[in-house]
């Protein structure tokens, strides 16, 4: 298992990544971003978010890949939860509007989302069923964010790996997904070091 990996435990704006891939976008978009690498699933999440809280982080932005439900994502597509729902509930993140602010201020796209947050990977027909629910995009880590965070502000950004008929298991669809995700997250890095210095 990995911990948590990275400077940035005492900024005022903690960016966490499940992958070490995503952190490595990030910080080849602003060098010298701190980026905090949890692991991939809730319980990794929520014991990098409770050493957030004690290590004085006013607000926490999870950021990396996630798999697209909505028709017309592409990979590559940003996308910024403005909802979270797992397990028949619904959490609000309420730094998604600053977050959404500064990307646009630094010409970064990026569209509002449903996401669904899981335990476990979800493909085939449990995406289809996440999809007509409403949900825009899959993840494994955003509740359990939002379940430790607390009252701290939070919020999560998303670039889109693979979509509905390219799932992980295509390995040629994986790669350019892989390549225009990572790029995306490489634009995002930016916009993320601003929110850091007026966090």
């Amino acid at each position: 298992m990995r911990g948590a990996e990275g400077a940035g435990a005492g900024a005022p704006v903690l960016i966490v990544t499940p992958l070490w891939l995503e952190a490595r976008a990030l910080r080849r978009g602003s060098s010298g971003l701190p980026v905090a690498v949890c692991g991939v699933g809730p319980v990794r999440t929520r014991a990098v978010v409770a050493r957030a809280r004690a290590g004085g982080a006013r607000t926490i932005v999870l950021a990396g890949f996630c798999g697209a439900l909505a028709p017309g994502l592409r990979p590559g597509d940003l996308l910024v939860a403005t909802e979270v729902r797992a397990e028949g509930r619904t959490f609000s993140p309420p730094a998604a509007a600053e977050l959404l602010d500064a990307l646009t201020a630094h010409g970064v796209s990026a569209r509002p989302a449903v996401l669904a947050s899981s335990s476990r990977p979800v493909l085939g027909g449990a995406r289809r069923r996440l999809a007509e629910g409403g949900a825009d995009a899959v993840d494994m880590e955003s509740a359990a964010l939002a379940e430790a965070a607390g009252d701290l502000p939070w919020a999560v950004l998303r670039a889109v790996l693979d979509t509905p008929g390219r799932e992980p298991w295509r390995p040629l669809a994986t790669l350019r997904g892989f390549r225009r995700a990572s790029a995306a997250l490489r634009a995002s890095a930016p916009a993320l070091a601003a929110s850091m210095m007026h966090g």
